[in-house]
């Protein structure tokens, strides 16, 4: 085999590992819910995309659409579409400044806060278990693997 077939079956590890990363967030989420005793329908419908946008509200509230957009780099209807979905489930409210009606302005709810938080310890987590995991290589192979990596990045994004 060679070194770009090796490489070529990692990505496609690495690929469903991301798949299924994502079932483990949402294995951890449900079971801190059922643990804070929060509604166990919190985040049913909730994907990883809105949990994110979830995610960048809390860190930046309240956060105006426009910059929630850019932020999340995704679009102005996508923006809409998920934020409409968060305030439905009451883990987001959206307003208007009294000097500003052209903007709109989201922030966690209380149940939003409180998930949010949930969210955050999980990305603890895993930044803790990343950082045990590559103490076993020296910083020059991290630098390494990061531009190969990033250099694939960059080819599949076009």
């Amino acid at each position: 085999m060679t070194v770009l077939q090796d490489l070529n079956d990692f990505l496609n590890d690495y690929n469903k590992v991301s798949d299924s990363s994502t079932h483990r967030e949402a294995q951890f989420l449900a079971k801190r819910i059922k643990e804070e005793k929060l509604p166990q329908d919190a985040i049913d419908g909730i994907n990883i995309l809105a949990l994110h946008v979830l995610q960048a509200i809390g860190n930046k509230q309240p956060i105006r659409a426009v910059e929630l957009t850019e932020q999340m780099e995704i679009t102005k209807g996508a923006t809409f579409k998920i934020t409409a979905r968060l305030i439905r489930k009451n883990l987001v409210s959206k307003e208007h400044k009294p000097d500003n009606k052209k903007d709109v302005y989201y922030q966690l709810t209380d149940l939003g806060t409180r998930i949010f938080k949930i969210h955050d310890d999980l990305h603890k987590q895993e930044r803790a278990d990343l950082k045990k995991l590559l103490d076993k290589f020296s910083e020059q192979q991290i630098k390494d693997a990061t531009d190969v990596l990033n250099e694939i990045n960059l080819y599949r994004k076009g």
